[in-house]
């Protein structure tokens, strides 16, 4: 790897400042010279870097230093390697500790070209028909799914991939976890051929769950375009269940009549009914609905916590920076599932607003456990079983793979 760096960031550019004295001071040797360093490059270029790539993949077959390995997959994950999405596809299904695998996961999910993509969808999938895998893992590869730009395409190509998915996905349905059937419902609506969706929407929409109706609703989004969507859909704006008429309107805003909408919607969030609060700042914030933002962060300052965290959430995803300290302090300071949960529903508020959180998270997570760490006058195997789930919880949060390792390994340990 060092190699690597070592010709991308030193000796390409000085073999262009050499190719430019060349011509400043011998032109009439200049194009041969070039041409024959050229066509120099052209043939040992590929041949070096499969040589790194099999060495990178050799280092990691033999590497029993885990965080080692967190390393080498992360190497493999960069530019100028042969073939490592293959690799990664592999390793995936070897039997490694979950966080090298969740760090596999996230290594394949960068993959740029169509190629390595196909890998990565195919690789993913059959991680996921392991049915002892941890539900965390599911998660992240719903999630990195979810997120694959030709993923659709993918399943057209592939038939018997997409039977063998969505047979997969039918299981997941009857989990009781909700976190993996809202994204498992998020992801067959977008592979679904469009021909297959309105049969099957409205063949579960009948036994459905309220919860999982809203999902179904919310995925109905993807297809605003669509005139006839507003046909199936408006009958549900006249529904009892306040979720449901926020589902319904976020699907139906791209192509409905905005102005109306928004009236439902600040109806909702002005209503004394918890329930109906939740709904309508949910939608507004969904929908991006920025002239109900005064009203979205009047409130942030109920003494209801479940109506100031959506409306924390909402402001975010309008773009206000003002919600990063109080979404921060749920984050840090609530329980893990709590935490946790909080932490999912920051998932689509704007950029910028999410990078000032995740750098206040990071600042936040080394204080505290520079805190906790303090006051050790012991070697870490003897702490208490309670701060170490604590810790793995905020190293968790700061993406701090090595660190989540040699905990991991401690609790083993006292097991």
């Amino acid at each position: 790897e060092s190699t690597r760096l070592l010709l991308d960031g030193i000796l390409l550019p000085l073999s262009v400042l050499l190719a430019i004295g060349l011509i400043v001071l011998s032109p009439q040797n200049a194009l041969w010279v070039i041409g024959s360093l050229l066509i120099a490059c052209i043939y040992m270029m590929p041949k070096m870097k499969e040589k790194y790539t099999n060495e990178t993949v050799a280092a990691l077959g033999h590497e029993d230093k885990i965080h080692e390995q967190l390393h080498l997959i992360e190497v493999l994950g960069q530019r100028g390697h042969v073939g490592a999405a293959g690799h990664l596809a592999e390793m995936l299904q070897a039997d490694l500790s979950p966080i090298a695998r969740s760090k596999i996961v996230e290594t394949l999910a960068k993959q740029s070209s169509v190629e390595n993509q196909n890998i990565a969808i195919q690789a993913l999938i059959e991680r996921l028909t392991d049915k002892a895998e941890t539900a965390d893992l599911k998660h992240r590869i719903l999630e990195s799914l979810e997120k694959t730009p030709d993923l659709k395409q993918y399943f057209t190509d592939h038939p018997w991939a997409y039977h063998r998915t969505t047979d997969l996905f039918q299981s997941f349905l009857g989990s009781n976890d909700e976190y993996l059937k809202k994204k498992t419902i998020m992801v067959l609506f977008k592979i679904m051929p469009a021909e297959a969706v309105v049969p099957w929407f409205l063949r579960h929409m009948k036994t459905a769950d309220e919860k999982t109706q809203s999902i179904y609703l919310r995925s109905c989004q993807q297809f605003a375009t669509d005139p006839s969507l507003k046909h199936y859909l408006l009958p549900y704006l006249g529904h009892s269940s306040a979720r449901l008429r926020c589902y319904a309107i976020i699907a139906l805003w791209q192509a409905g009549d905005q102005k109306a909408l928004s009236k439902e919607l600040e109806e909702l969030i002005l209503s004394d009914k918890r329930a109906e609060v939740v709904a309508g700042l949910y939608g507004a914030g969904e929908v991006k609905d920025e002239h109900l933002e005064d009203l979205i962060w009047e409130k942030t300052a109920s003494s209801d916590s479940e109506i100031s965290l959506h409306a924390l959430v909402a402001s975010g995803k309008l773009g206000d920076e003002r919600c990063v300290s109080g979404l921060l302090s749920r984050i840090i300071r609530e329980e893990a599932d709590v935490s946790l949960r909080v932490w999912r529903m920051t998932e689509r508020i704007e950029t910028p607003v999410k990078n000032l959180l995740e750098q206040q998270i990071h600042v936040a997570v080394a204080h505290e456990v520079t805190g906790i760490l303090k006051g050790i006058k012991r070697e870490l195997r003897a702490l208490d079983g309670g701060v170490l789930v604590r810790l793995k919880h905020l190293y968790g949060l700061a993406d701090k793979y090595d660190d989540l390792l040699l905990l991991e390994h401690l609790q083993e340990d006292m097991a």
